[in-house]
């Protein structure tokens, strides 16, 4: 049976699926162990938990916390803690602030670097709590006859060089760190957040590392050098095989434990299915599954 310790639910402004949804497709996709790694959030997790008991399977609960570490953003995933604790809703409370406020911004600067202006009435249909995703503005833009001899649009059209996951590689390729729509903006401190998953009984791995420090592994190893990092997710899907025997490597060397993680989202990633990951020898088993004590519930 599989393991995937990373995915999204409609609880993260760019999930499809509900908990329940998520529990059906592992469960089909033959998963006995999933966790729920909502962005910034942990409300799905009782109703993820609650869902997966009637079909058989373990849920550990998770979150993807946005933070920073030497001026590189990056996720951290937390798993097994207390998420009961009022500090977390905090954690989604400011980032649904933060984001309100840069999203906007985004999109000006798109709109200025590329001379176009997007009508706000379709846009403010696709918000999600008044925060417009990139992924959604792609899906908007690439569905819209209006732009269909866009240039900027043009790798993302099938069969292009970028339609494999279209959404996501508008975001990467226009929204990510130092592209033209990128916006600075005050993430939550790195120390405070491990200090709040120590006290919380949670455990800490940094998520997809070859997706955020790429170029920059020399960052990432002092990040995993702080003794509250617990883990490190070597197997996913934005890695190649070299990366993924490197960070095999990092964990061997400090004594980390693996994890595995596919970061299904849904539509939004149509290339990534739960429960699929690249690379995962048949009989891996994470070490995460033993350091997660308890499930934490009402």
């Amino acid at each position: 049976m599989k393991q995937d310790f990373h995915m999204h639910s409609c609880y993260s402004n760019d999930g499809e699926f509900s908990p329940k949804e998520l529990c059906e497709l592992a469960q089909k996709n033959n998963c006995s162990i999933i966790a729920l790694t909502d962005h910034n959030s942990v409300y799905g997790v009782v109703e993820m938990i609650e869902e997966a008991d009637k079909l058989g399977i373990r849920v550990i609960p998770g979150i993807e916390i946005d933070t920073e570490f030497e001026g590189i953003d990056f996720h951290l995933t937390v798993y097994g803690m207390d998420y009961n604790d009022p500090r977390y809703e905090a954690i989604a409370i400011y980032y649904t602030e933060l984001e309100r406020k840069t999203s906007k911004e985004a999109l000006s600067l798109f709109e200025e670097h590329f001379d176009v202006f997007i009508d706000r009435m379709d846009l403010m249909r696709i918000e999600k709590d008044g925060i417009l995703v990139p992924e959604d503005l792609g899906d908007y833009l690439l569905n819209n006859p209006k732009y269909d001899d866009a240039e900027f649009l043009k790798e993302y059209r099938a069969g292009a060089s970028r339609s494999d996951n279209p959404y996501l590689n508008f975001y990467l390729d226009y929204f990510a760190q130092g592209k033209v729509a990128y916006v600075k903006d005050k993430k939550i401190d790195i120390d405070s957040i491990l200090e709040m998953v120590e006290e919380t009984q949670g455990i800490a791995v940094v998520a997809h590392p070859g997706h955020n420090f790429n170029g920059h592994f020399d960052v990432l190893q002092k990040l995993l050098d702080k003794p509250q990092i617990k883990g490190i997710e070597a197997y996913s899907n934005y890695h190649t095989e070299e990366m993924t025997r490197t960070f095999l490597e990092y964990a061997k060397t400090r004594d980390l434990v693996v994890t595995c993680g596919s970061d299904f989202h849904g539509k939004n990633k149509p290339a990534i299915q739960l429960g699929q990951i690249k690379f995962v020898p048949d009989d891996f088993e994470s070490g995460l599954v033993d350091l997660v004590k308890v499930n934490f519930k009402d």
